[in-house]
């Protein structure tokens, strides 16, 4: 498995469904929250977040892994 540079929090990383965590409020919607990220419940009273607002979509050549040489 890959890490990326700079790493990313653990909290951060979320299904590209949008579901933050497993049944209700978790450690994990409680630090979004203090981030500012607005988590909200779905249809399923899941815990979810919308990626359209909250995502990260970058482009190929914006994504950097540990160790590879940064070009420019």
């Amino acid at each position: 498995m890959a890490h990326t540079n700079p790493p990313v929090a653990w909290h951060r990383v979320i299904a590209t469904s949008g579901i933050v965590s497993i049944d209700g409020p978790s450690a994990q919607q409680r630090l979004l929250e203090v981030e500012g990220i607005d988590v909200n419940t779905g249809l399923l009273g899941e815990s979810r977040v919308t990626m359209e607002k909250w995502g990260w979509f970058p482009e190929a050549n914006e994504i950097r892994f540990r160790g590879e040489p940064v070009e420019g």
